[in-house]
């Protein structure tokens, strides 16, 4: 039985129990094995809460998980999500990914820290753990125009905004250059946009 299996069928179930015995029987595995792979997950940093007449119920994890984001997507997307504890550069990694395999889909890094970030003109871009959200997406430029280049930095700019303004509808945030996001003066955020021919 693979864990991602286990965390789809917690997902499934929000704030719900499941007995061992369901689990087992729809992941067609035994008890133990079930028992096993939870505690495998709850070492791992997943929170799943045991009740001895209950069963289990997933109550949440502090780290990046693609099963996790996958669920939780308002609409479902047909995108290739991979998650890091750390990376040098998502960018970076990005570049790798494609230079191994075509990219025909989305693919989305995303990383809890960035030891070697970097912005425009190779500039250092600091990324501590669990300060920030670091990603990359991969996007493929089609023949039918679905992705315009020039329109990426600004479009993914105003997303973001929009995005957080939702969430933090207090919060005074503005893009500077089109690819600094700034809150009170000071960065707080930055989009690095490159383009590649392979």
């Amino acid at each position: 039985m693979s864990e991602q299996a286990l965390k789809q069928l917690f997902l499934a179930h929000p704030q719900e129990y499941l007995s061992g015995q369901q689990l087992a029987q729809d992941l067609g595995i035994s008890r133990t094995a079930v028992w096993k792979q939870i505690q495998q997950l709850k070492n791992q940093g997943y929170q799943i809460h045991s009740h001895g007449k209950l069963g289990y119920r997933y109550e949440g994890t502090d780290h990046l998980d693609s099963v996790v984001i996958q669920a939780n997507l308002a609409n479902s997307a047909d995108c290739e999500i991979l998650t890091f504890a750390s990376l040098n550069s998502t960018n970076d990694y990005a570049k790798q990914y494609l230079s191994q395999q075509p990219v025909t889909k989305p693919v989305v890094i995303l990383a809890d820290e960035q030891t070697a970030g970097h912005g425009r003109l190779g500039r250092s871009f600091y990324s501590p753990k669990t300060t920030g959200l670091y990603l990359s997406i991969l996007l493929p430029v089609t023949a039918n125009g679905s992705v315009i280049p020039g329109l990426l930095t600004t479009g993914t700019g105003m997303a973001v905004v929009k995005a957080l303004q939702k969430v933090l509808p207090d919060l005074p945030l503005r893009l500077k250059w089109i690819n600094d996001l700034v809150v009170h003066q000071r960065k707080c955020g930055g989009i690095l946009t490159e383009a590649s021919m392979i």
